[in-house]
Order: C-alpha cells, then sequence, then structure tokens
C-alpha cells in the first residue's frame, strides 16, 4: 500500500481484502470471466438492462398505465389520478381555493378522485354497465375502492389485458370529461350521456386501432 494513500482509499482497499478474503488461486486453472446475472453466467444485452434497473421503486399501476393503448393524454391523465394530483374539491380545499362543496354527480358525498371515478353512485352506474358488457360484473368498483388498489387487483387474461386496460383507460376519461362538462359548461349528469359517449369514442379507439 502506497504510504499517502488516502482514508476513502483505504476504506476501499478494506472492502477488497474483505471480499477476496475467502478466493482460493489454483494453480494450473485459467480464470474465467462469468456474468451473474444470467443463469448460464454468459453475458446478454437483457439481462444488462435488466441488472441497470435493479433495485428500482416500482409505482403500483404503472404497468396498466403505460401499456395500454390509450392515446398520451389518457395515459397521462390516468398517471395523474393514480397520484392523486387532479384538481379535484378536496385538492383545491387543502390549498384554501375555491371548489364546489359537493361531488358534482351525485351532489351528497364530498369530491376526491377515487369518489369521482369510482365510487360513486353515478360512476357505480357506468362501470356496472361496462363490466356486465365485458362479462366481468365482478369487477365493477364498490363504494370505497381506491383507484390504484382496484385497478391493479383486477388480473384479465393475457390476450385480453392490453384491451381491457386501454377500455379502462377511456371510462375513466369520459367520467372526467364529463365532470368538467358539469363543472365548467353547466352539463347535467347522466349515465346514459356518459354511456353514448364512451361508445362514440370507442369507435374512434377501434378505428385507430387502439381497441
Amino acid at each position: 500500500m502506497s504510504p499517502h494513500m488516502g482514508a476513502q482509499a483505504l476504506l476501499e482497499f478494506i472492502a477488497l481484502v474483505d471480499v477476496t478474503r475467502h478466493v482460493e488461486l489454483r494453480l494450473g486453472i485459467d480464470d474465467a470471466i462469468t456474468w451473474s446475472w444470467e443463469s448460464t453466467r454468459q453475458f446478454s444485452a437483457q439481462s444488462a438492462y435488466r441488472a441497470h434497473f435493479a433495485g428500482r421503486t416500482e409505482n403500483a399501476g404503472a404497468v396498466q398505465i403505460w401499456r395500454c393503448r390509450a392515446p398520451p393524454t389518457c395515459k397521462f391523465f390516468i398517471w395523474l389520478a393514480a397520484r392523486n394530483r387532479c384538481w379535484t374539491a378536496d385538492m383545491l380545499q387543502r390549498r384554501q381555493l375555491a371548489h364546489p362543496p359537493a361531488c358534482p354527480f351525485c351532489d351528497q358525498a364530498p369530491e376526491t378522485l377515487d369518489h369521482l371515478l369510482l365510487g360513486c353512485v353515478l360512476a357505480r352506474q357506468v362501470w356496472a354497465k361496462i363490466m356486465n358488457t365485458w362479462g366481468r360484473p365482478d369487477w365493477t368498483p364498490s363504494t370505497d375502492s381506491n383507484l390504484v388498489e382496484w385497478w391493479t387487483t383486477l388480473n384479465p387474461q393475457k390476450h385480453f389485458r392490453k384491451e381491457a386496460w386501454t377500455g379502462i383507460t377511456l371510462v375513466l376519461w369520459m367520467l372526467w370529461k364529463h365532470r368538467n362538462g358539469i363543472v365548467f359548461n353547466g352539463a347535467s349528469p347522466s349515465v346514459d350521456d356518459v354511456l353514448v359517449k364512451i361508445e362514440l369514442e370507442a369507435q374512434n379507439w377501434r378505428a385507430a386501432g387502439l381497441l
């Protein structure tokens, strides 16, 4: 060791000694380089990419949101909704801003994203109709459903997975647009209106190859 070795270098040297303490070198056997990220011990670009993200923290719902086929605007909205970053009454209230006193759909419960998109009586009627059409009435959210928890517990079959995620994104997006129509344009809450607009938008998405 160099007498001029700094404290950090000394710590690294000690750590190296600890790592190699039990390594035995055997004469007549060539050294070999192995890749620990593959069971075959052979390097691959795929495993290198996987190793690059080792230790990352995954956000619940990210797979469902970003791997669906919905337009980017809709995906971004759902991402904000999953993070509770949309300007509903509860968020406005926390910032001491003017806000509606109750949910614009039912005019009874306080407006939160989970209530608006899942738990409100209007939203649940929409979901019940959609899920019955899909043959999955058990997927209909309850009054106290949480968006991320509800979505991530659904388990569509593999061949239907992206279509289901895209369809769910479509319904959430249209519920949000209906809410904005009520708040900003004076529209009236209507289950039938939401369902009609979902079907019209679904036709556009099918024409674009999204559904």
